[in-house]
């Protein structure tokens, strides 16, 4: 029950009175706690030992450099540390059963879906005229891309639902997506799931988030590779339905690009990547994949936070010719805070994904805006993994009782 009211108030993530007085905070909680006995068994397994040792060298980043505040640098190590921690030992005890209502987890869903999609599309529409939203003072993150007054008169504004930026709806949705994933092969509630599976892509394109586009193609690609059904689906029936789809979902993208569906113009954002002009994917990809190695070697393990824009803006002056003065991506953040041991945080992080599926959810969850390591991505993150974890657990036992707890082999613990 307490993963379910949890995936109730997912929506209101980003809301709160601070950055720990939030609901994030709050469901981060509800969800560790819902997990308990999974980090539990988690803790007993060989690889609990190195990630605890990743955790401690994630220290040096603050020990090996200059900081102009030594308490909020290890305040913010020991945060991330933490949170990097609780999310490897939950993937890795992810194949421990849990307790949670399928009924209700789908109806939740059901909910969500069909609220945030009202939601986008009227903000797709009104937002170049008004504000439709949750109010900017109940934000404790991203209040700062919201849209102001001459935002709304002289930007296109693309619709981020109950969240305070397109990226982070495309985040959301993809996490509801591979949660369904879960269930979309087996008997009980399979169709509902890959409806809502339709609405929340519908969501994700709605937001014209180039990272969802990447995020669901990655995502549904890795599924439908180890899709026993679609494989069977594919080898017994007639491709025609398959090329009617793929024709009709290019279509779609193609008039959407030619602007026939007003506020829904994806592939503008596609030609302004490829000609080297999109601020957003120039700042959080390219260039500071341009300058990562070099930065490396000159910090290699990495820079305290309060440090870190300094060093990186040196490097960058004197390698590319332009001063990087934010760093937007989860994991070439990571590599430029710890150096060499970022690099094991992010290898560690993947190691921990208990299957090829939940490994690619990780990935593309690293690339939307914001850091991976903080308190509202381990909310939904760990909660994503959970539900995607105890569908599957269903599909392989035959959709069996969904209240029960199934433990993993004994030597699979010890």
């Amino acid at each position: 029950m307490i993963l379910l009211l949890a995936l109730a108030l997912s929506p209101l993530v980003q809301t709160g009175l601070s950055y720990w007085v939030s609901c994030g905070t709050l469901l981060s909680l509800m969800t560790i706690y819902a997990a308990r006995r999974n980090i539990a068994v988690a803790l007993r397994r060989p690889m609990a030992a190195f990630v605890l040792l990743i955790f401690v060298a994630m220290y040096f980043s603050v020990l090996t450099s200059a900081t102009n505040d030594p308490v909020h640098d290890l305040l913010l190590v020991t945060r991330q540390g933490v949170i990097f921690a609780l999310l490897c030992l939950i993937m890795l005890g992810s194949d421990l059963g849990i307790k949670a209502p399928s009924r209700g987890i789908i109806t939740t869903i059901a909910i969500i879906t069909g609220g945030m999609l009202v939601l986008t599309a009227i903000q797709s529409v009104v937002l170049q005229k008004v504000y439709i939203g949750i109010p900017k003072s109940f934000f404790i993150q991203n209040e700062n891309t919201l849209p102001t007054l001459l935002d709304m008169i002289y930007a296109r504004i693309r619709p981020m639902g109950t969240f305070g930026e397109p990226s982070y709806l495309g985040f959301y949705s993809t996490s509801l997506i591979f949660v369904l994933l879960g269930n979309s092969e087996s008997g009980k509630f399979r169709k509902i799931s890959n409806i809502l599976i339709f609405g929340n892509i519908a969501i994700g394109l709605l937001s014209q988030s180039m990272a969802f586009v990447v995020a669901i193609t990655i995502t549904l690609l890795v599924h439908l590779s180890n899709s026993k059904s679609f494989k069977r689906w594919m080898s017994t029936r007639t491709h025609i339905p398959v090329a009617i789809g793929i024709t009709a979902i290019l279509a779609l993208i193609t008039l959407a690009s030619l602007g026939k569906f007003e506020g829904v113009r994806l592939f503008d954002r596609v030609g302004t990547i490829m000609s080297g002009n999109d601020f957003s994917a120039n700042v959080r990809i390219f260039y500071p994949l341009q300058v990562l190695l070099e930065y490396i070697f000159a910090y290699p393990f990495g820079s305290a936070n309060s440090e870190l824009l300094y060093n990186v803006s040196d490097i960058s002056m004197k390698f590319i010719g332009f001063p990087i003065k934010s760093i937007d991506n989860a994991l070439i953040t990571a590599s430029f805070l710890y150096g060499f041991v970022g690099l094991l945080v992010i290898v560690t992080l993947g190691i921990s994904a208990r299957t090829v599926s939940m490994l690619a959810y990780l990935f593309v969850c690293a690339n939307f805006n914001g850091a991976l390591l903080s308190v509202d991505k381990l909310a939904i993150v760990s909660l994503a993994v959970l539900l995607h974890s105890h569908f599957t657990h269903l599909a392989r036992n035959g959709g069996g009782e969904e209240d029960r707890i199934t433990l993993p082999p004994r030597s699979a613990i010890t």
